[in-house]
């Protein structure tokens, strides 16, 4: 439906939510950062594997990733490499990830 003083017609469905991480992340990611890497950075640890390739899915991800990566190309001329998380990187994560739940719910019993 359109309204008299607004001629573009209202998207439907339910707006996106975006975390306040996301644009610096995606510019990250669009620097040549690995996402996993990127969102280490931040502090957020608590991503499956399949809820970070979402994050590619998302709307507002992609056009920050694009624009970040156009910056970069604009300032260095290339495209960034990729650069990928080591094996130590991910149980260094899970790790910290797991004495952060431990703080949060105590001790074991």
């Amino acid at each position: 439906m359109q309204n008299a003083e607004n001629p573009i017609p209202r998207r439907r469905g339910r707006p996106c939510k975006e975390p306040p991480w996301l644009k610096e992340v995606a510019e990250m990611v669009g620097r040549g950062t690995p996402l996993r890497r990127a969102l280490w950075s931040l502090n957020v640890y608590h991503f499956t594997e399949s809820e970070m390739k979402n994050l590619y899915r998302l709307k507002k991800f992609r056009e920050y990733y694009e624009t970040a990566k156009i910056a970069y190309f604009r300032e260095w001329g290339r495209l960034p490499g990729s650069r990928y998380t080591s094996r130590g990187e991910r149980l260094l994560a899970a790790l910290e990830m797991r004495g952060q739940l431990d703080g949060f719910l105590g001790p074991p019993r």
